[in-house]
C-alpha cells in the first residue's frame, strides 16, 4: 500500500494498496463432510397401511450406543455424502483499491475511491450424483432431467442419479468465478463552532456462481437458483450486492461551563432494494429442485394457467391471467424482461430511505488530576417512522416463486402431444388476488426504536 502527499501541504492526497487476502470458510461446510460421510448417517425409509404397530414384517431399527463402530447401512437406505475436493483451499481474494483525497476551496475535502475484487478460491458445490441432462422441457427449452424412477430399484432412485446407493453426493471445491466492485464519491466538511456535514455516494457490484446461503452443503447447492443443470450455474447478482446507497451525516458539539458537552447528530441514508430470484414453485426440470428461474411471458398467450381440486386440472378464468398481468406490469424487472428467462437476483426489491438521530450528554469530572468523562446517550433509530408512520418503511416481496409448476400437459391437458408445455397455477397471496409484487415489512426494520446508553471513559 502507498499514500502519497503530492504537494506535501495534505492538499492533494492519492492513495491505495494492493494484495491477496485469506479467510476461512464457514466451519459447518467442513463438519458436514464428517457427519455426512455415507456411513454414520443414513435414511431407511419404511412405510404401512397397517400403522407404526405393522411394519409388514420388517425388523425394527435397533439403536445400540455401546457399538464403538457405526454398522453398515442395510440395504433398503440411501445416503447423503459431503465430500471436499482435494486440492481445496480456503477463501482467498485479490484485491486492490485506489483513492484520491483532494482539498477543494471554503475547507471541503472531496474523496474518489474505487475498490476491486476478484475471487482467487471461491466455494462452489456441485453434486455428483447428477447425470449430465440429456431432455428439454417442452415449450421452454431449458435442459432437463428424465423424469421418473430406475426401473426395478427399491428403494426408489431417480433416473438422475448416478450411483443407486446416495441420495445427494454434495462436492465442495474451488473457483476463481467471481467478482466485486465498488465506487465512492464523497464530500465532508468541517465547519467552525463544533460543525461537522457529509455527503457521499456509493455504487458496487458482485457477481459470483453461487451465493453460499446456507450452513450445510446440501441446502447451498439446492436453494442457488439456475436455469437448467445445477452444476452448471452462471455467474450472477450475488445475495450480498448492494447496487446504490446515499449517505448523509450532520453533528453539532458544543461545550460549555467547561464541565460539559452536547452532541446531537443526523444520521440519512438512501439505498437500493435487496436483490432476489423470480422462480417457479416445484420442479420444472426433474432436478428434484424447486430453484428453478422462471420464463418471463411475453403475452396471455405465452403461458397456460390451470386450477386444481385434488388431481383434476381445469382452465384458469380470465381473472388468473388479468391478475398475473398486472402484477408484471407493475414489476420494473418483469416488465422489461417479457419472454426471457429471468436471471439469479436481477430483481430488486424497492429503494428504503431512513433517518436516524443521536443525542450524546457529557459530563467532564475531575478524578485524580486527570479529567474523566461520563456519556448518556439516546440513539432514535428510524427517526422518520416516529415521525410519521408511513416513513421508513421497508418493502418486501410478496412471493418471489410466483408460478406454481403442475406438468407439462399443455393447453389441451393432454400428455405426448405437439402443443406439450408447461402448466402452472397462479396461487391467491393471503386470500386474495395478487397484482402487486411488493407489501410493507412490518418487521423491526420498519419500526423506530429508541435505546439509552452509559458510558464512563477513563484518562
Amino acid at each position: 500500500g502507498f499514500n502519497w502527499d503530492v504537494r506535501n501541504d495534505r492538499s492533494l492526497q492519492v492513495r491505495g494498496g494492493t494484495g491477496i487476502f485469506s479467510g476461512r470458510p464457514l466451519y459447518a461446510w467442513i463438519g458436514s463432510n464428517i457427519n455426512l460421510n455415507g456411513v454414520s448417517y443414513f435414511d431407511v425409509q419404511q412405510s404401512t397401511s397397517g400403522g407404526l404397530t405393522n411394519l409388514n414384517g420388517r425388523p425394527n431399527i435397533a439403536f445400540n450406543p455401546s457399538v464403538p463402530q457405526p454398522a453398515l447401512p442395510p440395504s433398503s437406505s440411501r445416503s447423503e455424502i459431503n465430500v471436499i475436493a482435494p486440492d481445496f483451499r480456503f477463501p482467498r481474494v485479490y484485491r486492490s483499491n485506489l483513492a484520491i483525497d483532494y482539498q477543494l476551496p471554503y475547507g471541503i475535502v472531496a474523496t474518489v475511491e474505487g475498490l476491486y475484487s476478484k475471487d482467487v478460491n471461491a466455494v462452489f458445490f456441485r453434486n455428483l450424483n447428477f447425470i449430465e441432462p440429456t431432455q428439454t422441457v417442452p415449450g421452454d427449452g431449458r435442459i432437463a432431467y428424465t423424469s421418473g424412477n430406475k426401473p426395478g430399484v427399491t428403494p426408489a432412485v431417480p433416473n438422475r442419479n448416478v450411483d443407486d446407493r446416495f441420495t445427494d453426493v454434495v462436492l465442495m471445491e474451488n473457483t476463481d468465478k467471481g467478482y466485486q466492485y465498488s465506487i465512492t464519491a464523497q464530500l465532508q466538511k468541517s465547519f467552525s463552532q463544533g460543525v461537522f456535514a457529509s455527503l457521499a455516494y456509493n455504487y458496487g457490484r458482485s457477481e459470483d456462481l453461487t451465493s453460499g446461503t446456507s450452513s450445510q452443503p446440501t441446502s447451498a447447492f439446492n436453494n442457488n437458483q439456475v436455469v437448467g443443470n445445477p452444476n452448471n450455474p452462471v455467474l450472477a447478482t450475488s445475495n450480498y450486492e448492494q447496487r446504490h446507497r446515499l449517505i448523509a451525516n450532520a453533528s453539532y458539539r458544543l461545550e460549555y461551563l467547561e464541565s460539559m458537552a452536547t452532541t446531537v447528530s443526523f444520521f440519512y441514508q438512501a439505498y437500493s432494494g435487496a436483490p432476489f430470484s423470480y422462480t417457479y414453485s416445484g420442479d420444472l426440470n426433474n432436478d428434484g429442485l424447486s430453484n428453478d428461474l422462471m420464463r418471463i411471458p411475453n403475452n396471455r398467450g405465452d403461458i397456460v394457467l390451470v386450477r386444481t381440486s385434488g388431481t383434476t386440472r381445469t382452465p384458469a378464468p380470465e381473472s388468473d391471467y388479468d391478475d398475473l398481468e398486472a402484477f408484471i406490469q407493475e414489476e420494473p424487472y418483469l416488465r422489461s424482461n417479457r419472454g426471457r428467462f429471468a436471471e439469479r437476483n436481477a430483481a430488486t426489491t424497492p429503494w428504503t430511505y431512513k433517518l436516524d438521530a443521536r443525542v450524546l450528554q457529557e459530563f467532564f469530572v475531575k478524578v485524580g488530576g486527570k479529567r474523566n468523562t461520563i456519556q448518556l446517550s439516546l440513539d432514535i433509530i428510524n427517526l422518520g417512522n416516529l415521525l410519521n408512520k408511513n416513513w421508513g418503511i421497508v418493502k418486501q416481496i410478496n412471493r418471489s416463486g410466483l408460478l406454481t409448476f403442475i406438468d407439462n400437459n399443455g393447453s389441451d391437458g393432454v400428455a405426448g402431444n405437439a402443443d406439450d408445455q408447461p402448466r402452472f397455477t397462479y396461487p391467491q397471496f393471503n386470500n386474495q388476488p395478487l397484482r402487486t409484487p411488493f407489501s410493507d415489512n412490518v418487521g423491526l426494520t420498519s419500526r423506530w426504536q429508541m435505546q439509552f446508553g452509559v458510558r464512563y471513559i477513563f484518562n
